[in-house]
């Protein structure tokens, strides 16, 4: 994105029901957009859960194969 650098990490790890799955990420607005770094970062974070706790019931719900 040019208006920031965004680095994002996933994790996955062995779990007693399957496995577990963590992500952690950096967002470094650049230029004026170092401004707005709280509120970028707040809206990342929600749209990030949002993404991921949808995958998380899709998975599940998915029959086994």
């Amino acid at each position: 994105m040019a208006q920031a650098d965004i680095s994002y990490t996933l994790r996955f790890e062995p779990a007693p029901a399957g496995t577990r799955m963590r992500w952690s990420g950096q967002v470094q607005p650049k230029g004026a957009f170092r401004l707005l770094g709280p509120v970028i970062t707040r809206l990342g974070i929600r749209q990030e859960e949002r993404i991921w706790t949808s995958l998380k019931k899709h998975l599940e719900a998915a029959p086994p194969e």
